[in-house]
Protein backbone atom coordinates (compact mmCIF):
# COMPACT_ATOMS: atom_id res chain seq x y z
CA UNK A 1 0.00 0.00 0.00
CA UNK A 2 3.01 2.33 0.49
CA UNK A 3 4.13 1.98 -2.87
CA UNK A 4 4.63 5.21 -5.21
CA UNK A 5 2.45 4.83 -8.21
CA UNK A 6 5.48 4.12 -10.78
CA UNK A 7 6.74 1.12 -8.25
CA UNK A 8 3.00 -0.23 -8.81
CA UNK A 9 2.81 0.41 -12.08
CA UNK A 10 5.61 -1.72 -13.22
CA UNK A 11 6.03 -4.43 -10.43
CA UNK A 12 4.87 -7.64 -10.51
CA UNK A 13 1.29 -8.85 -9.65
CA UNK A 14 0.03 -11.27 -7.30
CA UNK A 15 -1.42 -13.12 -10.40
CA UNK A 16 1.85 -13.06 -12.25
CA UNK A 17 0.85 -10.57 -15.06
CA UNK A 18 2.83 -7.36 -15.16
CA UNK A 19 1.05 -4.37 -16.11
CA UNK A 20 2.14 -1.31 -18.30
CA UNK A 21 1.32 2.65 -16.79
CA UNK A 22 -1.65 2.73 -18.95
CA UNK A 23 -3.43 -0.43 -18.30
CA UNK A 24 -2.72 0.29 -14.52
CA UNK A 25 -4.23 3.83 -14.68
CA UNK A 26 -7.32 2.51 -16.62
CA UNK A 27 -7.50 -0.75 -13.68
CA UNK A 28 -7.50 1.98 -10.84
CA UNK A 29 -10.21 4.03 -13.02
CA UNK A 30 -12.18 1.30 -13.34
CA UNK A 31 -12.16 0.36 -9.71
CA UNK A 32 -12.52 3.71 -8.35
CA UNK A 33 -15.46 4.14 -11.09
CA UNK A 34 -17.38 1.22 -9.75
CA UNK A 35 -17.56 2.77 -6.77
CA UNK A 36 -20.06 5.41 -7.76
CA UNK A 37 -22.43 2.71 -8.54
CA UNK A 38 -23.57 3.83 -5.18
CA UNK A 39 -23.93 7.04 -5.48
CA UNK A 40 -27.40 7.13 -6.91
CA UNK A 41 -29.10 5.74 -3.37
CA UNK A 42 -27.36 8.49 -1.30
CA UNK A 43 -28.40 11.24 -4.05
CA UNK A 44 -32.07 9.51 -2.94
CA UNK A 45 -31.59 9.77 -0.12
CA UNK A 46 -30.26 13.64 0.32
CA UNK A 47 -33.36 14.20 -1.88
CA UNK A 48 -35.66 12.45 0.72
CA UNK A 49 -33.52 14.39 2.91
CA UNK A 50 -34.50 17.71 1.02
CA UNK A 51 -37.99 16.95 0.52
CA UNK A 52 -38.25 16.44 4.30
CA UNK A 53 -37.05 19.67 5.07
CA UNK A 54 -38.80 21.56 2.35
CA UNK A 55 -42.05 19.68 4.02
CA UNK A 56 -40.88 21.21 7.55
CA UNK A 57 -40.26 24.74 6.51
CA UNK A 58 -43.95 24.83 4.72
CA UNK A 59 -45.52 23.35 7.92
CA UNK A 60 -43.93 26.25 9.66
CA UNK A 61 -44.59 28.93 7.16
CA UNK A 62 -48.20 27.66 6.89
CA UNK A 63 -48.40 27.93 11.18
CA UNK A 64 -47.21 31.40 10.64
CA UNK A 65 -49.91 32.48 8.20
CA UNK A 66 -52.39 30.89 10.06
CA UNK A 67 -51.07 32.83 13.89
CA UNK A 68 -50.90 36.13 11.76
CA UNK A 69 -53.79 35.58 10.23
CA UNK A 70 -55.50 35.09 14.00
CA UNK A 71 -53.69 37.95 15.54
CA UNK A 72 -55.16 40.52 13.00
CA UNK A 73 -58.91 39.12 13.55
CA UNK A 74 -58.44 39.63 17.44
CA UNK A 75 -57.05 43.13 16.42
CA UNK A 76 -59.86 44.02 14.36
CA UNK A 77 -62.38 42.38 16.66
CA UNK A 78 -61.53 44.66 19.26
CA UNK A 79 -62.78 47.22 17.44
CA UNK A 80 -65.22 49.23 19.44
CA UNK A 81 -67.07 50.62 16.40
CA UNK A 82 -67.14 51.21 12.73
CA UNK A 83 -64.68 54.12 12.80
CA UNK A 84 -62.29 52.30 14.80
CA UNK A 85 -62.70 49.60 12.39
CA UNK A 86 -61.31 51.57 9.66
CA UNK A 87 -59.03 52.62 11.49
CA UNK A 88 -57.73 49.22 12.67
CA UNK A 89 -57.78 47.63 8.92
CA UNK A 90 -56.02 51.01 7.51
CA UNK A 91 -53.18 50.14 9.86
CA UNK A 92 -52.96 46.57 9.10
CA UNK A 93 -52.59 47.84 5.37
CA UNK A 94 -50.34 50.40 6.27
CA UNK A 95 -48.11 47.68 8.28
CA UNK A 96 -48.60 45.60 5.39
CA UNK A 97 -47.06 47.91 2.40
CA UNK A 98 -44.35 48.54 5.06
CA UNK A 99 -43.01 45.42 5.19
CA UNK A 100 -43.17 44.80 1.48
CA UNK A 101 -41.20 47.98 0.91
CA UNK A 102 -38.31 46.30 3.35
CA UNK A 103 -38.72 43.17 1.82
CA UNK A 104 -38.31 44.37 -1.78
CA UNK A 105 -35.42 46.90 -0.27
CA UNK A 106 -36.98 50.47 -0.55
Amino acid sequence: MGKRYSDCATQQLACGERKTKEEYIMSTMTISNSSSISRPATSVQAAGVFSSVAAFFKRVGNAYERSEAARKEAYLAEAVDLYDLEYRMQRLDRESAQTAAWIKGF
